[in-house]
């Protein structure tokens, strides 16, 4: 060899190359750079070994914030799957055997075709620097490729790719990896055909694929996505050049934080171009193409894109247009027309097959480039953007009573909690679309936090609202969070950010008619065991219902006040740290004297302001009258065990919300203090508050949706064995169709739960007015149990059922409802039997107590009162069951188990009285009569009683009363049957009242 030619040559090839070299470095200085391009960084070679073996199609991901790169490598005469992880080159596949194909990488997974038993799909899990173990994902399938990873919003994974199926030619298949496994396979094109390239992402999480396919001498792009279970037919995608088919190299991404979808491709119609469609969810269409390649740009590989944490699209693709292949990059803001193609790295060996990912703030590329001296190997080169809108995830964090779950019925730990249906949900619905349409996509960039109103705050924090910001910051480009806080929800927030958990998370925390200085609504549950004149969200007669359900569960061994205050701690923890009781003198009494002191929020407020770099903000509602100080008479042994620190007789008002005052919305620690003229509930239901809010958490929204406000509420629950299926005044229907053996709705605001559970409710929003009626249908074998609740902001009504059911058995009554005065609403059943069947239950359940607490003498008497029932001889049945009270009162020592029996006694005597009402026809005379003996009967008890501290006394008088009171009512409304019955039982509990004066072991009534 001519050593002299050999160097010449030699020279002239190095002067080329460095020519070439300074060509492209002044191309790099003097081409035009959008404002976007700051620094890459220098290009990182991956693969260590050395030589000239090829590392080919490499593929990038992000897992903890760190880079993760696989490819394609052929050292040691293998086809293997390396990657770079942690600084490190880690070998992925664990043959030797060679494999075929692209692999493809997703967080610490990845997939790659696979020869070592046929041809499938195997995939590997990263731990640590090392992949555990190779796994077939998916076997038998026929020459698998072009595998193609993606995730939902809730991180859940598909992977999709194509395969050579004899009789349809190339295919597009998918699978998606839950808990460990992956699903079976699906087909999603099966065509004679070739399908192929196929492209996988995510719309929320519905799964989208995009492949090429031939056609008029060329390639289009079609798509299918999921429905339900089924992939639908192939739509064809238009790519706007006229029906050419001259599309090829599609990549869809996704934005998932956003519900944002892009579909990239190379199309050559008239020279190679990179083009951009998005995705509109409304038409279930790609919209019109959007060029991003520059003019004399010459694309010759398949484009990869990603979103940055600003909704920008990046887009990477190798170039030919400086004579050499070279790997650009270019972003898209919005919809808009893209910036200036922008070249990542001049080089004088060709860079090909790129791939791009984003995360935290780093945007990275990858490459294989070519050199004649080593080969093709893997570069990596990144640079770190600085966001110009650092948007961070927003939670709601609802009011008190605004959530539910079964656990509120069932009082077991539970986790699915919810906005409560119809109640909760139709008032923060708009807030919630309106910050969804702002770009917070929700489970990504929006959450709701529900949570078990019930508690300590202290738990509330532990089970709910900590865990949900640590699901919230993997999504946040600064790992913090906002907060919207309505009501209770600013005391839940303040909890956490005050607490020794509190990690720095929280970026603006916004209440909404938070009271961060009690309100005295919580007064009437914590003393009185009662839900609040005009409680949000309708919750006066539920928490009543709750009540009753809880002391029912406790069999009597704690009394009501007990029960009250151990199921409804959170209550005495919104009591108010100020005077805000005022005796009939005029005098106000210390707070912090009383025997209910709130020390919990009293510790929170006398910690001075938040933590430093929280911005908090306040909104305030004002304009309505709203409890401020509460007039008290002493307590009196005719409160039982209620209201021992004053019972409330009247209310003084100041401005507000209506629920929580002004002054107490307004904490001194917030920087900024908004007020607006709406009630508690619009402030997060109408527009006007919702811009406001919007305004001061910073979310940008566009669109204001208003929510819906509840006025009237009718709830129907059931528990195990039946269910229902009710039909309102106008026909319409919702519940359990016995026909076609499915649930039903037609009616608006109105939702099924438990559908499959041992608890079932129904709640109706609104209700029409009118005649419903109830169909109660059997699901096995054994007692039921019916609760009907109508609830206005004024007053309820509360009806218990009881039942015994067989499968497909079925009781009918009426309902008829009153939504303008609840207490007149009424269970209708012309022949009783309702009635009578519920009597009987109820004696059952009662006998088995009584069994329990060996009381031979109420089982002989039960017996007695249930035979009486069953032959129709109600009022019969009415006098031996208040006879059987005042045995109970002379020979059951314990209190509460007197009481617990009494009460339940209660609801069968209200079953009897119904029955009677329904059945019998009673004279106007002999009502009046009736009445006058009981208002004479009540009038001796009182006199016998006055000077009385007997607790039962007083409790039994009431009960008198109130019996007096409805039977007058009746009278006045004609109902002279429902008048009578009332006042007979009126006329007996004034002669059981006496009872109690002989039995005293001090004599008198005293």
């Amino acid at each position: 060899m001519d050593l002299h030619y050999f160097s010449a040559g030699l020279k002239l090839r190095l002067m080329k190359r460095l020519l070439a070299f300074v060509i492209l470095i002044l191309i790099a200085l003097f081409t035009p750079r959008a404002s976007f391009a700051s620094s890459w960084s220098a290009p990182l070679k991956l693969n260590q070994d050395i030589g000239s073996a090829q590392q080919r199609n490499p593929v990038i991901s992000f897992y903890n914030q760190k880079p993760v790169v696989v490819w394609r490598d052929s050292r040691d005469g293998k086809d293997g799957v390396y990657s770079y992880v942690n600084g490190m080159e880690a070998k992925v596949n664990d043959s030797d055997i060679n494999y075929r194909g692209n692999p493809d990488v997703l967080g610490n997974i990845s997939v790659w075709p696979d020869y070592r038993t046929g041809i499938d799909l195997y995939y590997s899990v990263l731990s640590g620097n090392t992949w555990q173990g190779n796994v077939v994902a998916r076997a038998s399938s026929h020459s698998p490729d072009y595998v193609s990873l993606a995730s939902d919003i809730s991180g859940e994974m598909g992977v999709s790719w194509h395969a050579y199926e004899s009789a349809h030619s190339w295919d597009i298949f998918y699978s998606e990896y839950t808990g460990g496994n992956w699903s079976a396979v699906e087909t999603v094109t099966e065509n004679d055909s070739a399908e192929w390239q196929p492209t996988l992402s995510y719309f929320g999480e519905i799964p989208f694929v995009v492949w090429s396919t031939p056609e008029y001498y060329g390639n289009v792009l079609k798509y299918s996505f999921k429905e339900g279970t089924t992939w639908v037919p192939a739509k064809s995608i238009d790519t706007g050049l006229s029906g050419l088919a001259t599309a090829q190299h599609p990549e869809l991404i996704s934005n998932r934080l956003r519900n944002q979808m892009a579909l990239l491709w190379l199309d050559y119609y008239t020279r190679r171009d990179i083009y951009v469609s998005f995705y509109d969810n409304l038409s279930k269409s790609f919209g019109e193409r959007i060029l991003i390649s520059d003019a004399g740009s010459v694309p010759t590989g398949a484009p990869a894109g990603v979103f940055d944490s600003d909704d920008n699209l990046w887009v990477v693709w190798q170039d030919y247009r400086t004579g050499e292949e070279q790997i650009y990059v270019d972003k898209i803001s919005g919809y808009n027309s893209p910036q200036t193609d922008t070249l990542v790295f001049p080089s004088t060996y060709s860079q090909t097959a790129p791939d791009i990912a984003f995360d935290n703030g780093k945007l990275a590329v990858v490459w294989e480039q070519n050199s004649s001296l080593t080969g093709t190997d893997i570069y990596y080169s990144y640079q770190e953007l600085e966001s110009t809108n650092p948007k961070e995830p927003i939670l709601i964090v609802p009011g008190m009573t605004a959530s539910w779950s079964f656990s509120l019925l069932n009082n077991k730990e539970s986790s699915d909690w919810r906005l409560f249906p119809v109640l909760g949900e139709r008032p923060y619905e708009g807030l919630i679309k309106t910050v969804e349409d702002a770009g917070f996509n929700t489970d990504s960039f929006l959450y709701v936090v529900p949570y078990d109103w019930r508690k300590h705050h202290t738990e509330i924090v532990e089970k709910f609202l900590k865990p949900a910001i640590d699901k919230a910051k993997l999504n946040s480009p600064t790992g913090k969070v906002d907060i919207i806080a309505h009501s209770q929800g600013g005391i839940v927030s303040r909890t956490y950010i005050q607490g020794s958990s509190y990690e720095n998370d929280v970026d603006t925390l916004v209440t909404v008619g938070s009271p961060h200085m009690g309100t005295p609504k919580a007064y009437y549950p914590w003393e009185g065991g009662e839900a609040p004149p005009n409680y949000m969200f309708l919750m006066k007669g539920l928490y009543q219902m709750l009540l009753n359900i809880y002391y029912d569960q406790e069999g009597g061994v704690l009394s009501r006040q007990e029960v009250n205050q151990k199921y409804f701690p959170s209550n005495k923890e919104i009591l108010p740290v100020y005077d805000f009781l005022r005796d009939s003198d005029g005098n106000l009494f210390d707070f912090a004297s009383l025997g209910s002191v709130n020390n919990f929020l009293l510790t929170l407020n006398d910690q001075g302001s938040l933590p430093a770099g929280i911005h908090f903000k306040n909104l305030v509602g004002t304009g309505f009258d709203t409890t401020s100080v509460l007039n008290v008479v002493p307590y009196s042994w005719e409160d039982g065990e209620f209201w021992l620190d004053g019972k409330p007789v009247g209310e003084e008002m100041v401005d507000g919300d209506g629920t929580v005052t002004a002054e107490s919305a307004t904490s001194p620690f917030a920087e900024q203090v908004e007020t607006i003229n709406l009630d508690h509930t619009d402030l997060i239901a109408k527009t006007p508050g919702i811009q406001k809010i919007c305004e001061l958490v910073g979310a940008g929204c566009a669109e204001y949706f208003p929510g819906v406000t509840v006025k009237s509420v009718l709830h129907i629950n059931a528990r195990s064995p039946a269910t229902f299926f009710v039909t309102s005044p106008s026909g319409k229907s919702i519940g359990f169709d016995s026909n076609t053996q499915t649930y039903i709705n037609e009616l608006e605001n109105a939702e099924i739960l438990g559908k499959d559970d041992d608890f079932k409710w129904l709640i109706i929003g609104n209700p029409e007015d009118g005649d419903y009626i109830v169909n109660v249908i059997g699901t096995g074998e054994g007692p039921y149990h019916l609760s009907l609740l109508m609830e206005n902001e004024e007053s309820f009504y509360i009806k218990d059922l009881e039942g015994k059911a067989s499968l497909g058995s079925q009781d009918n009554f009426g309902v008829v409802v009153n939504s303008e005065n609840p207490k007149e609403t009424r269970i209708t059943d012309k022949t009783g039997e309702i009635f009578q069947k519920s009597t009987g239950a109820k004696i059952t359940e009662l006998e088995n107590f009584a069994k329990g607490d060996k009381f031979k003498f109420i089982l002989k008497d039960l017996a007695i009162i249930s035979k009486f029932s069953e032959k129709g001889k109600a009022l019969l049945a009415l006098k031996q069951l208040y006879s059987l009270r005042k045995e109970i009162t002379l020979r059951i020592p314990d209190k509460n188990k007197r009481v617990f029996y009494k009460e339940k006694l209660n609801s069968i005597a209200e079953d009897l009285s119904e029955y009677f009402a329904n059945n019998e026809k009673v004279v106007k005379k002999v009502a009046e009569i009736s009445i006058k003996q009981a208002i004479k009967e009540l009038s001796v008890a009182r006199k016998k009683t006055s000077s009385s501290t007997n607790q039962e006394i007083m409790a039994v008088l009431n009960l008198c009363e109130k019996n007096l009171s409805e039977a007058t009512e009746f009278f006045q409304f004609g109902d002279y049957s429902r008048a009578y019955v009332e006042a007979v039982q009126a006329e007996w509990l004034a002669k059981e009242v006496m009872l109690f004066c002989g039995v005293n072991k001090g004599g008198g009534c005293n």
